[in-house]
Parts: structure tokens; sequence; C-alpha cells
């Protein structure tokens, strides 16, 4: 893998709970301080009760799994609403990835 593409990046793992909107609007401030065309927040979200062959990436095909689909696009609704409410202010590229495994 090559982690230069994470370069001038703010990972920001997300689970929809208060807690992680203040680790949001933290990526936020840093963005803004850093007036860096080029920053990039992804947002994270892991699913512990879901077994997904491999992470998704935004704008990757959807498996071809019903289920995990579902579960998926879930996700992706509330990633694309949380863009919408809390972060069309950021002048800053923004992401999401989606992945199965344990958060801690």
């Amino acid at each position: 893998m090559d982690f230069s593409d994470f370069k001038n990046t703010a990972l920001v793992p997300i689970d929809f709970t208060d807690d992680s909107y203040i680790a949001l609007e933290h990526a936020s401030g840093i963005a803004h301080a850093l007036e860096d065309k080029n920053f990039k927040v992804t947002l994270l979200h892991v699913l512990e009760s879901s077994d997904l062959d491999m992470p998704y990436l935004e704008g990757n095909p959807l498996p071809d799994n019903l289920n995990k689909s579902l579960v998926i696009e879930g996700v992706i609704n509330r990633f694309e609403h949380l863009k919408r409410e809390r972060l069309s202010n950021i002048d800053a590229s923004i992401s999401y990835a989606i992945t199965s495994g344990k958060v801690y």
C-alpha cells in the first residue's frame, strides 16, 4: 500500500455519536487553520457486526451480497447527511471508508 496518498489527511473515526462529532469538529478546525487546498478529511466507520470481504471506499461498487450492500448503503446515507449538515463549510476534500472489525 502506498501511504503517500494519506499525506495531509485527517482520518476521523465516526460512529455517529456526539463524541465522534467532536472529533469531526477538530478535524474541521485543522482543515480551516491549515488553509491547504490539498488537505483531506477521511471519515472511517467500523462495522463490528458485519464481515466485509474488503473495506468499502467511497465511489467503489457495492458488494454483490444484498445484506452487506444494504448495511453499507445505510452508512453511506448517514455519511452523506453528515457531509451536508456538518461539513459543508470545510474547505477540504472529504471522503469516507467503511470496514469491519473490532474498534478496540
